[in-house]
């Protein structure tokens, strides 16, 4: 999630973008470094602080960095751009002051030792520092890549022509985070200097000098410069700044962390302010009126956070997953031409005859082309691409080839060579194992065009691996990024309309009914023939006559498929580790503690509430426009 102070105060990022337009350029025109070292602002909130300057140099770094893209968007002037970074660098100040005002109180934070009160490092740690410094020497080698012919436009990999695969709600494509020992690596492999110069006469050594211009051109290099680019004015700005990031960064948790530790409800708090909580939730659901329009309008709206605890009607009702395996063009043309005289057992026949030359492939090569989170020795997608655990996740059914990075940091690239297709049959084989960790027989049904029903039970991690199959496989987009699949109710009474097409409705109910009436295990599915193609049917949750889950043990344990898990336990384990890679998003426990402590709003509105107390208040922040005047009239 990207964070709005971190946001405030980056001022070297992504510098490659502006790098080609800006070769030569100077956005100052006098006296280089004088008129760089010029102060444009001060900002001091507390007596005991030094009172920092903002100098003109470092409007014109964020300029270099990312204004320059909002001029060439044609939405913004030169000057608008100057004043936005100006108001960005003063916010970044106020935060930055005050973050140390309120860190420094806190007993609870670890400081550094050794550092003054207004040194950003007295709140960072070790592994901070590191980053810090990985981060700013990244930034100088990236820009040199900018000019490096031997690092551009050398990438070998697909571009992607076919629909785009939609991908779960949560996913980032996010780069995989270097360890320390690789941060360490990193800065060791370019010694003291900080930067790949090359040898003379290398395209590398020409990026190299190019950047040093660019720096000389706009009053980066500094007084302190002799040949080493750690002793330049853009460099230790860059530090600075890095420093101030992880800053916020680390405030940011600390704050969030204490509002979820501190959630309090009906005189409680921990793990028992959440028992509290879903009792409320379970009082609520059974005060409620117990007619049958009331209670599908619940199922309707439910959510991770607002479940259905209990059914207080006298019918079953569930949820299912449904993987569609659509039908083609051409087995959709021939399902138009079916008569509609036929009798309804003959053309469920038929519709089965059809749709048994069915091929299903796997849908995700869009995600591999767009450089996703892709494990190519394994074949399996990562991060917040999955449901399962790795060894439980689907691999991807196709060959691919990838192509060696052009930079270290870079992501691979990827063509896809083939994709396998499977029968209709085999897939259902497969899935079977995918899922179960076995094939299952097959029962009969022959009301309808039913191809298959399975008995079956949930494993720890059925819900997602359905969930990776539904992206992996599902035509049904509709099908993808639901609460827990499609709603079944029971029986129509006479007169009555399904929502939806009979076959996938009475399928639906058959599956209800083996579970609830004939002991069909939880975790069962049933496949459909309707003019769309297979459904693929199976149980999410089944919701039993007037029965529900009366604390929240009971829900957590029907969710998991389990019993004897100490949930707070789990509870502890996903509070201390809230921000971490690992945590299951998607688990109850983890949605109760993210929209009661409601960390994120709160931190919001207090940022908001910082800067508006101090930007206009002229004894804490004073601007002087003289210094920038050329800039912002440019």
């Amino acid at each position: 999630m990207r964070k709005k102070l971190i946001a405030l105060i980056t001022l070297v990022l992504a510098l490659v973008l502006s790098v080609s337009a800006l070769s030569g350029c100077n956005l100052v025109t006098t006296d280089t470094d004088a008129d760089v070292e010029q102060v444009v602002a001060t900002v001091q909130l507390d007596p005991s602080a030094k009172k920092e300057e903002i100098k003109k140099r470092e409007m014109v770094m964020a300029y270099l960095s990312y204004g320059y893209s909002y001029v060439a968007s044609g939405n913004y002037t030169a000057g608008q751009v100057f004043e936005m970074i100006l108001e960005n660098l003063i916010n970044s100040r106020i935060m930055v002051q005050s973050v140390i005002m309120e860190l420094d109180a806190d007993e609870t934070y670890i400081k550094r030792d050794g550092k003054d009160k207004w040194d950003a490092e007295r709140y960072l740690t070790d592994e901070d520092m590191l980053d810090a410094k990985y981060q700013t020497i990244k930034s100088m080698n990236d820009f040199i890549d900018g000019y490096d012919e031997d690092k551009t436009d050398k990438r070998k990999g697909d571009t992607y022509s076919e629909e785009v695969r939609t991908k779960p709600s949560d996913a980032e494509n996010k780069t995989a985070e270097k360890t320390d020992a690789e941060k360490q690596a990193y800065i060791d492999e370019f010694g003291a200097d900080g930067a790949d110069i090359g040898t003379v006469g290398s395209n590398r050594r020409k990026a190299y000098n190019k950047f040093l211009k660019l720096l000389e051109n706009n009053g980066f290099l500094g007084s302190e410069y002799k040949n080493n680019l750690t002793e330049t004015s853009f460099y230790k700005q860059t530090y600075s700044s890095e420093k101030e990031n992880l800053l916020i960064k680390e405030y940011e948790k600390h704050f969030k962390n204490k509002l979820r530790k501190e959630i309090e409800f009906d005189g409680k708090t921990g793990f028992e302010a959440l028992e509290a909580i879903y009792a409320k939730m379970y009082e609520d659901a059974t005060n409620k009126s117990s007619s049958t329009v009331d209670f599908e309008s619940a199922l309707s709206s439910a959510t991770a956070t607002a479940p259905i605890v209990y059914n207080p009607t006298k019918g079953t009702y569930s949820y299912v997953y449904n993987l569609l395996l659509g039908a083609s063009d051409k087995q959709s043309e021939l399902i138009s031409a079916l008569s509609n005289k036929l009798y309804e057992a003959e053309r469920a026949q038929k519709l089965n005859d059809i749709l048994s030359a069915t091929v299903v492939k796997d849908l995700r090569s869009s995600w591999i082309l767009s450089g996703y989170d892709f494990d190519y020795e394994t074949k399996k997608f990562t991060g917040d691409y999955i449901f399962a655990s790795e060894d439980k996740t689907i691999p991807f059914q196709g060959e691919v080839t990838q192509f060696p990075k052009v930079n270290e940091d870079d992501s691979f690239s990827y063509r896809i060579d083939s994709i396998k297709e499977f029968g209709i049959d085999e897939f259902l084989d497969a899935m079977d194992i995918w899922v179960y960790g076995e094939s299952k027989i097959s029962e009969t049904v022959n009301e309808i065009a039913v191809k298959k029903l399975v008995n079956a039970e949930k494993n720890e991690e059925y819900d997602a691996i359905i969930n990776d199959l539904l992206f992996a496989f599902s035509t049904d987009p509709g099908s993808l990024n639901t609460y827990k699949g499609y709603t079944i109710t029971p029986s129509l009474d006479i007169g009555g309309t399904d929502t939806y097409v009979k076959a996938f409705a009475k399928a639906g109910r058959i599956l209800m009914d083996m579970i609830n009436y004939e002991n069909y295990g939880s975790g069962s599915y049933i496949v459909v023939a309707t003019d769309y193609g297979y459904h693929v049917m199976f149980m999410s949750e089944l919701l039993k006559a007037e029965t529900g889950f009366a604390t929240l043990t009971e829900y957590l344990d029907e969710q998991a498929g389990t019993t004897g898990t100490d949930w707070e336990e789990v509870y502890n384990s996903i509070l201390n580790n809230f921000e971490e890679d690992d945590v299951d998003t998607n688990s109850f426990i983890y949605k109760l503690i993210e929209i009661y402590s409601d960390a994120t709003n709160a931190l919001n509105n207090k940022e908001s509430d910082i800067i508006a107390k101090y930007k206009h208040d002229s004894s804490k922040v004073i601007r002087y426009k003289n210094a920038y005047n050329n800039l912002i009239n440019e």
